[in-house]
C-alpha cells in the first residue's frame, strides 16, 4: 500500500496537475520622500504604497509577511545610509533571502542615483529575489540592453535625462 506524502501547508497544487510548487513569499519596499514634486500620487504615501503592494502581490498569488514589509518614511532618495527600511532589507539578503519576490511602486523608491540603484538592483537579483514594480507591472531587471542604455543615460545625465 502506497503512502501519499503530504506537503506543506505552504505548497499549493498547480491547477489540473499534481505537480506542487511552494508559495512565493512576497516582501514589500515603500519609501515616502520627503520632496514631494516628481513623484508619483501613489509614492506620497507609505500606507498606500503597503495597500497597493498587498494587492499586487496577491493578485500575483504571492503571500505578504509583515515582517518582510520595509519601510522608510519621509526619508529623501539621495540618502542611502539612514534609511533603517532599506538596511533591513539588504541585510536580510544573505545568508539566504527568506522571500522569493520584492515588491514596490517604482523604481525611484530605492533611490534616485540611478547607477546605484542599477547597483542594488543587481545584488537583490544576485541573491535571488525577483523584483516587481506594481505600478508598471513589471519585472526589473538589469538584462535588457535598452535598461542597460537607460542607467547610463541617466548617470550620466541625470534624473531627467538633461
Amino acid at each position: 500500500m502506497k503512502t501519499r506524502q503530504r506537503q506543506p501547508p505552504h505548497d499549493q497544487e498547480l491547477a489540473g496537475t499534481r505537480e506542487v510548487r511552494p508559495k512565493m513569499i512576497a516582501a514589500l519596499y515603500v519609501r515616502k520622500s520627503t520632496e514631494q514634486a516628481g513623484i508619483s500620487d501613489d509614492a506620497k504615501s507609505v500606507l498606500r504604497q503597503i495597500e497597493r503592494g498587498r494587492e499586487y502581490a496577491k493578485s500575483k498569488g504571492w503571500t505578504v509577511r509583515e515582517d518582510y514589509v520595509f519601510v522608510d518614511d519621509g526619508i529623501g532618495g539621495a540618502e542611502w545610509e539612514r534609511r533603517p527600511g532599506f538596511m533591513r532589507l539588504m541585510n536580510s539578503l544573505h545568508p539566504r533571502p527568506p522571500f522569493h519576490v520584492l515588491v514596490m511602486s517604482e523604481e525611484s523608491r530605492i533611490g534616485r542615483e540611478m547607477i546605484r540603484v542599477s547597483y542594488v538592483l543587481q545584488q537583490i537579483t544576485r541573491a535571488g529575489v525577483h523584483v516587481w514594480f506594481y505600478l508598471e507591472n513589471r519585472e526589473g531587471t538589469l538584462d535588457s540592453p535598452t535598461r542597460q542604455v537607460h542607467v547610463v543615460r541617466h548617470g550620466i545625465c541625470g534624473r531627467d535625462g538633461t
